[in-house]
């Protein structure tokens, strides 16, 4: 208990980020963003322009880092619908491939994966279904033998990701050479995407974070159009292009996705630098 911080009251916190090189003209500004964002939330919005532990970037103001918190709300909740659409895509996938190959229950068949031992995997499976009993489609199906492309629809996006990466080899290549991709790409895609809405899902900030690094598959310049540098990887303009790769083709990534995101890089074009997301400056072309 002897390393706990003590509390501090929002006119310490005002003190403290003055002292720091934090504007604040405001006072009753910053304690409305205390109240209802968290100086804590806050502080990771202050990481790009922290100079060393005590001290900012001249000009730092509290109204450009509450901007850039409301930034990343925003970019959130369009970057989470657009992973809706791939993971129901890749669960829809997996279900037609899987069913097609070996019907509709070769899911609960050990042999049909290549972990052989599928007794958590069942469990796993088994509790999804029984939180959903009560949904229409689980009802039509009343008896315990539920297909491959039901159960799927019930499936969290952690656990589609874990059962692609399960799958025999014939399985993983048939669907990732959909997307001109190798098995190994495809998962760590998968893993990085279930990781990014997991931090959508949870409000975990976008803005400035090293995120989980994706494996770069050696065509990647003709399938995206750039060069990815090893500092970009753990960026999040590098998941976007990937995001865009996976984007199911009977929907429309101009009208879903970026012209959303041109419009909210317009509105907040004063207050958001490229250079902290790692956005390219031809960005826009490249999506």
């Amino acid at each position: 208990m002897d390393n706990v911080k003590p509390y501090r009251s929002s006119d310490d916190l005002i003190e403290l980020l003055r002292k720091r090189g934090c504007v604040i003209q405001d006072e009753d500004f910053a304690k409305r963003v205390f109240s209802h964002v968290g100086y804590y939330r806050l502080l990771g919005y202050l990481l790009p322009f922290k100079i060393d532990e005590e001290c900012y970037v001249p000009g730092t103001t509290i109204e450009r880092v509450h901007a850039i918190h409301t930034f990343d709300g925003a970019l959130r909740a369009l970057i989470f619908s657009v992973l809706g659409y791939i993971e129901i895509s890749l669960s829809s996938q997996i279900a037609e491939c899987h069913a097609q190959a070996y019907g509709p229950l070769g899911y609960m068949e050990p042999s049909r994966f290549k972990n052989k031992k599928m007794i958590k995997w069942h469990d796993a499976i088994a509790d999804c279904l029984k939180q959903n009993a009560k949904h229409p489609v689980m009802k039509h199906h009343q008896s315990k033998n539920i297909p491959i492309w039901v159960a799927t629809m019930f499936m969290p996006f952690g656990m589609v990701s874990k059962l692609y990466a399960d799958l025999l080899s014939s399985e993983q290549k048939r669907i990732a050479r959909s997307f001109d991709l190798i098995p190994r790409v495809l998962e760590s895609w998968l893993h990085c995407c279930v990781e990014l809405r997991n931090i959508c899902a949870h409000h975990g900030r976008l803005y400035g974070r090293r995120l989980q690094w994706p494996d770069v598959p050696k065509n990647w310049q003709d399938l995206s159009g750039f060069v990815v540098s090893e500092a970009d990887k753990g960026y999040l303009f590098l998941l976007i292009a990937i995001m865009k790769h996976l984007f199911p083709a009977c929907y429309h990534w101009e009208s879903i996705f970026k012209v959303p995101l041109v419009n909210l890089m317009a509105q907040f074009r004063k207050y958001v630098d490229l250079e902290h997301i790692r956005f390219p400056e031809n960005w826009e072309a490249l999506l």
